[in-house]
């Protein structure tokens, strides 16, 4: 089985809308907090397994 993982900002709802129907679901992992220039910023993981 095959684990595809996708990295999206909670913000990014037009993101998360094109990975739902691309047959992804939210994961209860846990947020990934990344750093930038600008400061933290935090990322949900998405999934789809073939």
């Amino acid at each position: 089985m095959t684990r595809i993982l996708l990295r999206i900002e909670p913000a990014n709802e037009s993101s998360q809308a094109v990975a739902a129907s691309a047959g992804f679901h939210l994961t209860n992992d846990a947020l990934v907090i990344r750093e930038r220039k600008e400061g933290p910023f935090k990322l949900l993981t998405w999934e789809r397994t073939s």
